[in-house]
């Protein structure tokens, strides 16, 4: 069963439903309205496309709201499942907090003045708890404020007000995903399932940099239309976007942001809560790939498969505690998105960014020394940046990648489904 954001298709031989899900809620695009308006994420796709279980556009509920409905829509799955004793798999894809940003407004005001004093109060605040917490270095750098990035008192009061309340509704957002997600695990237990079943949380991308002076023209050009006066902001009916500053809040310590092949843009989280670990509570800085999840699952799910037929490798005795590594030394994990390239093996990584971001050359980065980024080591180790240049042509050939060619654009969808 699944749930949300399904980015793979619109049509039917490419939904849910075929490829596998027997239940399933959708929508098709990358973002979009949180309620049942159906606003979409921008001038091409001004309406979502749901489908639920084969059924194009279904009707959604007055109250619906994605996080909330998502999750309802899980349980509902699990509802029809948990009874017949059968080992099931849930995907359930949060939406939130992706712009446009929105919140019910009874939950609208639990953060209300939490950041009037602004994303570099924040940035410290974050980097100090991190040091607390071991989870970074007393001795590594952290980003600094990127450019185009005004100073918090560069900005006239109402550009403040407006920002903190940016904000404050995405910290909602945050928050009423925990608590549905509390709502799903208190379910699991109830039906004395938690035992026997893995849960594993991960988010798809760093922080997000388009906001208003950022996004693109289809993005920007759709948010305008919308009704975004302060006291409307979060509520249907509006389409605020994030805000570059607590972007960068959001990925201390590192560099970049959603769309960056630096480790702002694909550095996250994952937490995982299974039977099979051993040493609960422990932290692993081990590298693991979202391509590692499928092999990990199959394994602990006792399906035979081939090593060869996955780029990921299991991660279940990292999980088990009986190894502190996913990979050989020889192993890379590559990533490629809009024309933007990163290759990472062992604590080496090169970035290549195109132009107009860069200057399209490969950048060298030791992530046990600085895992920030600040540090270019492409002319002090040659032989080290060849070596990934090598492990990237790998990967392009292992993987059948086709780099696009120009900058960045939104365009037109192929034609719209009709059933």
């Amino acid at each position: 069963m699944m749930a949300g954001k399904w980015h793979l298709g619109m049509k039917r031989e490419l939904s849910p439903g075929a490829r596998g899900f027997d239940h399933a809620l959708s929508f098709s695009f990358g973002g979009g309205s949180h309620y049942s308006d159906l606003l979409g994420p921008d001038l091409h796709r001004p309406k979502l496309l749901y489908r639920k279980n084969g059924v194009l556009n279904p009707q959604l509920e007055d109250d619906f709201y994605s996080t909330t409905s998502f999750t309802s829509e899980v349980i509902a799955g699990l509802e029809s499942t948990a009874h017949t004793g059968k080992p099931f798999f849930a995907y359930l894809a949060f939406t939130a907090p992706h712009w446009p940003l929105q919140l019910p407004s009874n939950d609208a005001d639990a953060f209300a003045g939490r950041y009037d004093q602004g994303y570099e109060i924040l940035w410290k605040e974050r980097l100090t708890k991190q040091r607390e917490m071991g989870l970074v270095d007393e001795a590594q750098s952290s980003a600094p404020r990127p450019e185009g990035v005004p100073a918090w008192d560069e900005l006239d009061v109402e550009s403040q007000r407006r920002s903190s309340r940016v904000m404050e509704i995405y910290a909602g957002m945050i928050q009423k995903l925990d608590t549905e997600l509390d709502r799903l695990l208190a379910y699991l237990e109830f039906k004395d399932l938690a035992k026997d079943t893995v849960v594993i949380f991960i988010s798809d991308n760093g922080a997000d940099s388009w906001d208003a002076g950022h996004a693109p023209p289809a993005v920007r050009d759709h948010a305008v239309t919308f009704d975004n006066r302060y006291e409307n902001m979060g509520r249907p009916g509006s389409f605020t976007l994030f805000d570059r500053g607590w972007g960068w809040v959001s990925s201390t310590p590192f560099r970049g942001y959603k769309g960056s092949t630096f480790e702002g843009g694909i550095r996250v989280p994952a937490i995982i809560s299974s039977a099979d670990i051993s040493s609960p509570g422990r932290i692993s800085t081990e590298t693991v790939s979202i391509t590692d999840f499928a092999p990990t699952i199959m394994e602990l799910a006792d399906i035979p498969f081939e090593e060869s037929q996955f780029s990921g490798r299991s991660i279940t005795r990292l999980m088990k505690n009986e190894s502190d590594s996913v990979r050989t030394d020889g192993d890379y994990v590559g990533v490629e998105i809009w024309g933007r390239r990163a290759i990472k093996v062992g604590n080496w990584k090169a970035v290549r960014m195109p132009k107009p971001l860069s200057d399209d050359r490969w950048l060298l980065f030791d992530l046990d020394a600085d895992p920030a980024e600040q540090n270019n080591l492409a002319e002090d180790e040659p032989e080290t940046l060849a070596k990934l240049e090598a492990a990237w042509e790998r990967y392009v050939a292992e993987n059948n990648v086709v780099l696009p060619e120009g900058p960045f654009r939104i365009l037109p969808p192929e034609p719209l489904p009709t059933d």
